[in-house]
């Protein structure tokens, strides 16, 4: 009897619910600062999947991070302003 090669396929993305401890090891953002972003710069909110159990969507996640706010460079007319208004 032959044997039937088997190949696993990948989980997509948004099929896969992440726990803060994997969350945090691909945002390099600990509890305080998730929450933080959720509130502050648009993070995405976790799913309640049970009483006190809460994931994040992966795939929401990495769009996120794909197009959340860069920081800029000062120019020297911009911390002229900032020592003017001090």
């Amino acid at each position: 009897m032959a044997q039937q090669e088997t190949t696993q396929q990948p989980i997509p993305d948004d099929m896969i619910y992440d726990d803060l401890p994997t969350l945090s090891s691909y945002t390099n953002m600990g509890r305080t600062a998730t929450y933080a972003a959720i509130k502050n710069l648009g993070f995405p909110e976790p799913y309640q999947l049970g009483a006190r159990l809460v994931r994040w969507k992966r795939s929401e996640v990495k769009e996120w991070l794909e197009n959340r706010p860069r920081g800029t460079r000062l120019t020297a007319a911009d911390k002229a302003r900032q020592k003017e208004a001090a």
